[in-house]
């Protein structure tokens, strides 16, 4: 990338870098590292509709930042205690409620929460 300079920076979602590899091959042929990132994001990325109704759920409850609601959604945790491993990335501190609400966003139960 000699001679380039980096104008944005933001962290994208499996889902998103999957649609931005989807478009460029429509317009190119992939080469041959792309065409790993594309079947890599394809056997990870979950489906659209699921990612933006979790992606809005949890921007709604404004508890995450974007790049932790990011990871979340690649990761889609299998338990709720995964959730709370991801979100310990932010700088403070959750209530076991918060931790719950953020698990029912997937449809997962913090053990110990009514």
């Amino acid at each position: 990338m000699i001679g380039r300079n980096v104008l944005e920076s933001k962290p994208v979602s499996v889902r998103d870098a999957f649609e931005i590899i989807e478009k460029r091959g429509k317009d190119n042929e992939l080469i041959y590292e792309q065409q790993l990132a594309k079947e890599h994001a394809e056997g990870f990325a979950m489906d659209k509709a699921k990612y933006d109704k979790l992606s809005k759920a949890l921007e709604g409850l404004g508890l995450l930042d974007s790049v932790t609601i990011i990871k979340l959604l690649d990761i889609n945790p299998p338990h709720a205690s995964t959730v709370r491993q991801i979100i310990s990335r932010e700088k403070k501190a959750f209530s076991d409620e918060e931790v719950a609400k953020i698990a029912a966003v997937f449809g997962l139960k913090e053990k110990g929460v009514a």
